[in-house]
């Protein structure tokens, strides 16, 4: 996942680890704007991890490990304190 700079050009500033070569690319904001989550594979170690970042720095807040292969979709609860992930 790229994140890109609009007032520079469209400059990227930052990489965030999402997704994996066979793996559809899932996001998702906390409705009170203070998460970003998304899903990243680990294919050597066949883990499945939801990362979530602090969404105004993009500094990593948590990381959940699974042995779940593939996430359809997340989303996060109206109140933010919940993260749901359907599981393929």
């Amino acid at each position: 996942l790229c994140v890109y700079d609009v007032a520079q050009v469209y400059l990227p500033t930052k990489f965030l680890p999402s997704g994996a070569r066979d793996m559809k690319v899932t996001l998702a904001v906390s409705p009170d704007g203070l998460y970003l989550a998304t899903v990243a594979r680990d294919p050597y170690r066949r883990l499945t991890s939801l990362l979530l970042f602090h969404n105004s720095t993009l500094e990593p807040y948590m990381r959940i490990e699974t042995d779940t292969p593939v996430f359809k979709s997340i989303a996060f609860s109206a109140n933010s304190r919940e993260l749901w992930a359907v599981a393929e």
